[in-house]
C-alpha cells in the first residue's frame, strides 16, 4: 500500500468538493496515481456526487456554508473510528459501501449534495487562505468516462492552470489543445499531453479576463487554429 495512504484516503471527499488547499490537492493527485484504493473511492463518490448535482434544485448559498459543513464532517468522523480494507470494484456500477466507511461517506456525500445544489453541475471553491479558486469542469462522458478536469485560478499573482485526470491516452501524432471561448470566438492557448494514467496539467499564462469558458479538444500535432469536430472534450465555465 502506498506511503501516506491513511492520510490521503481521508481527503477523497474533500478533493471531490474542491475543498483542499492547492498544495494538498497536488499531493493527493500524486498519491492517487499510485493508489488503486483511493482511485476506486474517488470514482465511487463521483458517481453519487454527479447524481446529487442533477437532483438538488439551485438556490443561493451563504458564504459560510462550505466551512460549516466541512467542520461538521470532521467533527463526526474521527480517524480512529474507521477501519479500512482494500477493495476493487467496477467503475460503472454503483458498488456496495463498506459498512465501516458508510457513515463517513454519507457525511461527505451530504456535503456534496448540498453544495451541488448551489453550483449545479460545476462546483466552485476557495482554499482556506481565500487566494485560490478552483472550478470543476464538465467532461464528455461518452469519450472519457473516467475523466475529470479542474481549473485552478489564483486570486492574486500567478497563472491559472487546468488539471485533468483519467483522460484517454492519445494515439501518436495527436495531442490535447486548450482554447479560450468567448461566444462564437475560440482562441487557441496551448497544447499538452497526458501520462499513461490520463493525468496532465496545462498552464494558462494569458489570464482569464473576458473568457467565458476554457475548452479542451483532441487535435493533430502541433495544434490547429480552430477546434475540430466533434467538439470540446472538456468545458470549464470561468
Amino acid at each position: 500500500m502506498p506511503r501516506g495512504h491513511e492520510e490521503h484516503q481521508d481527503n477523497v471527499g474533500a478533493y471531490l468538493l474542491g475543498a483542499l488547499p492547492e498544495l494538498e490537492a497536488t499531493a493527493f493527485e500524486k498519491h492517487v496515481m499510485g493508489c488503486a484504493d483511493c482511485r476506486d473511492e474517488l470514482e465511487r463518490l463521483r458517481v453519487s456526487a454527479d447524481a446529487l448535482a442533477r437532483a438538488v434544485p439551485q438556490v443561493v448559498a451563504p458564504g459560510s456554508l462550505k466551512a460549516s459543513l466541512m467542520d461538521a464532517v470532521r467533527a463526526e468522523a474521527p480517524v480512529t473510528a474507521v477501519r479500512r480494507f482494500p477493495i476493487r470494484l467496477p467503475r460503472i456500477d454503483l458498488p456496495r459501501i463498506r459498512p465501516a466507511m458508510a457513515w463517513v461517506s454519507a457525511a461527505f456525500l451530504l456535503a456534496v449534495g448540498v453544495l451541488a445544489g448551489y453550483a449545479g453541475s460545476v462546483l466552485t471553491s476557495e482554499d482556506d487562505a481565500g487566494n485560490v479558486r478552483t472550478v470543476a469542469g464538465q467532461v464528455d462522458a461518452a469519450r472519457s468516462p473516467n475523466g475529470t478536469a479542474t481549473l485552478v485560478i489564483p486570486e492574486g499573482e500567478g497563472d491559472a492552470t487546468l488539471r485533468v485526470n483519467g483522460m484517454p491516452k492519445l494515439a501518436k501524432g495527436y495531442l490535447y489543445e486548450v482554447w479560450y471561448s468567448n461566444g462564437s470566438r475560440n482562441t487557441p492557448v496551448g497544447t499538452f499531453t497526458v501520462d499513461a494514467d490520463g493525468t496532465g496539467v496545462a498552464a494558462l499564462p494569458e489570464g482569464l479576463e473576458g473568457v467565458e469558458q476554457v475548452m479542451v479538444t483532441r487535435e493533430r500535432a502541433p495544434g490547429v487554429k480552430a477546434p475540430s469536430p466533434p467538439g470540446p472534450l472538456v468545458t470549464v465555465k470561468t
